[in-house]
Order: C-alpha cells, then structure tokens, then sequence
C-alpha cells in the first residue's frame, strides 16, 4: 500500500460484497480478509499520511452483520486517521436500508469520523450480463439451470420464448 501510494495511488479500494466473485464463481481475495489484515492495508495509508479508504459492501443488505461490519470500518478509520467512502443502495426488499447506513454514518461523523456515503451514478443493471458471473436473472430456478452452460448454448435457449416466459 504504502509502495503504491508513492507511486501515486489515491487509496485502497476493497469490495467486500457477495455478488463480486470471479469469473469461476469464487469470492475475491478481500470479501474474505479479516480485520487484521485491513488494518494493515490501512496501516500503510496511516504512515504515508495520504489516501482514502473506500469499501463496497453488504452493510446495507445485512442487519447485525452489517453492524458489524460497519464496526470494522468505524475502527479502521479511526486507527488509520484516514477518510472512508461507503457505498450506499437501496434493497427493494428492505426499503429503509440505506437510512439505516445513513444514520450509522452520521453517528461516526458526529464522533470525528470522516466517512461519505457514495450512490452509485448509474444503475448496476449496466455491469452485469449473461457473460458475466452474476445479472439480475441469477435468483431465479430457470435461469440458475441455464447460468453453467456456455455461453453459445445460453444465448440458444434465452432466445427460447417459452425459458424467457418461465424465468420471468
């Protein structure tokens, strides 16, 4: 980190989210680092005294685990003297979400903290696709069928109106 802030990197990013996985279906490295080792990442900003922090998480989509969580970066930010963007969206299954996250940010800001929430400026519709390890059909018996298969023989089938009819 601290090599990379002198090379001219703004900060570390991290997403710490379930739906960022590889294209073989696996977590990312970070959605699975503990507390200890964010700490040192954030260690490295704290020493060269520059950078920001900046997490997309499952805060939103969680209760006590996102409390948790947000714990976490609450001390991160705290130990590391450094400032913290948080991704912020809105669950249709749980439409109060974000105020929740909102109210927990301002709590920490009111403490000294500095952590912005961020919007995402376009939907998340536009980075997911049937190429892709995730879209908005995954959920779905249907389509979780056909989400193996390559890609050739999955456009072939979507192209079939009754598989479209069924997954919708």
């Amino acid at each position: 980190v601290r090599e990379a802030l002198r090379a001219g990197a703004v900060g570390f990013s991290s997403s710490r989210i379930r739906a960022h996985k590889t294209r073989n279906g696996n977590f990312t490295p970070d959605y699975l680092a503990d507390e200890a080792e964010l700490q040192a990442i954030a260690d490295g900003l704290r020493l060269e005294d520059k950078g920001v922090l900046q997490f997309v998480t499952d805060i939103s989509d969680q209760r006590e685990a996102g409390v948790a969580e947000f714990q976490i970066l609450r001390r991160l930010v705290r130990q590391s003297g450094r400032n913290l963007s948080l991704n912020i969206t809105q669950r249709e299954a749980d439409p109060e979400c974000w105020k929740r996250l909102m109210n927990m940010i301002g709590e920490a800001n009111d403490e000294g903290l500095n952590i912005k929430g961020q919007v995402m400026g376009r939907p998340i519709g536009l980075v997911l696709g049937f190429e892709l390890t995730d879209n908005p059909f995954t959920g779905y018996p249907t389509y979780a069928a056909l989400h193996p298969l390559p890609f050739a023989e999955k456009y072939k089938r979507l192209a079939d109106p009754e598989v479209r009819r069924q997954i919708l």
